[in-house]
């Protein structure tokens, strides 16, 4: 039960919420917010404080969660307590990560489900995203044979519920994987207009922004999940490194990029070097330089032929191409593979 207090404190207003769980009483967690008097008699003050909470209490990571993560991270059998809800929350996990252990514990979770549970659109959706981003055993279905079952899949889950957020997000990714830049921002700007608290798809949405040459469009998404909401993940990351490398704040940018790094392994280390060698940080750069030359989808077409498919600023692709020549990639390792 969500209850909250507003009452005045000498100069602000203080906005308390409290979350409070309804079998025990017990308060599960708790926020104040100080506004300035003046701000407080402002008409769009509610606006401003429903979302900061929103961001919190919709997030994945959130408190209102914690409870099911916590039993997830146990050694709690699961098997029999299977539902869509907590299916769901492995999905969200699988999400920080992109892990493929956390992949198959979801998919388990999933299949384990009744006919018509799978049939409902939230799972069909999670279903479809694991299918598309996940690559089966040797001899299973094709990728254009996953793309085409999720995307079949995906649309049956919109057909049946239009307004849900996550469903929206769902599709929007599968149009990113496959490179339909100009459909993917349609949906995500629906699925953030749906619900503006589905941390998730702001930062994925800010990330399809930016990359695509829209950083200042990218900026107001990208701090409100990498900054209000809690524990980001380090694929939120992305965006926060290239404002930093805009505003010139380096030793922030080598942060943010060191643990973007971690969840994505072609333009994490790329990002890092680039801040590295505006800060004068050798040491930053020979760490991560190997790394750009390990990628696999680099050795094979060339760094720039793979970064093209996803990066869609020409701008961001020559500053990349001259870092990386300053940093000691040999030039036809861009433009081929090696």
């Amino acid at each position: 039960m969500l209850t909250g207090i507003v009452r005045p404190d000498g100069e602000v207003v203080q906005y308390s919420a409290i979350l409070t769980d309804s079998l025990t009483s017990t308060v599960v967690w708790n926020q104040t917010f100080a506004v300035p008097t003046a701000e407080a008699l402002q008409p769009g003050v509610l606006d401003r404080v429903s979302k900061s909470l929103s961001l919190v209490l919709g997030s994945p990571r959130g408190p209102l969660h914690a409870a099911a993560r916590q039993m997830l991270a146990s050694a709690q059998p699961i098997e029999g307590r299977f539902s869509p809800y907590l299916c769901r929350v492995l999905f969200d996990l699988y999400r920080e990560t992109g892990g493929t252990g956390e992949a198959a514990r979801a998919n388990a979770c999933y299949a384990a489900l009744s006919e018509d549970d799978r049939a409902s659109p939230p799972v069909l959706a999670a279903m479809a995203s694991l299918l598309a981003e996940q690559a089966g055993p040797v001899g299973e279905a094709a990728p254009e044979d996953r793309f085409t079952r999720a995307a079949e899949d995906v649309r049956r889950a919109i057909g049946m519920d239009a307004i849900s957020s996550f469903v929206w997000e769902q599709q929007a990714r599968l149009h990113e994987t496959l490179g339909e830049r100009a459909a993917a921002r349609a949906e995500f700007s629906s699925a953030v207009q749906l619900n503006g608290a589905n941390v998730d798809a702001l930062a994925a949405y800010a990330r399809l922004l930016a990359l695509g040459g829209n950083l200042a469009d990218a900026e107001a998404m990208a701090r409100d999940a990498a900054e209000a909401s809690p524990s980001p993940p380090p694929w939120y990351l992305g965006v926060p490194a290239l404002l930093a490398l805009r505003d010139g704040d380096f030793d922030r940018a080598i942060a943010c990029a060191e643990l973007y790094a971690q969840a994505d392994h072609e333009l994490g280390p790329i990002l890092a070097i680039m801040a590295a060698q505006r800060a004068g940080d050798s040491a930053v750069v020979n760490r991560y330089l190997p790394q750009v030359l390990d990628v696999t989808a680099f050795r094979a077409k060339g760094v720039l032929p793979r970064l093209r498919e996803r990066v869609g600023d020409d701008q961001l692709l020559d500053s990349i191409r001259t870092a990386l020549i300053q940093a000691g990639v040999p030039p036809m390792a861009l433009v081929r593979g090696f």
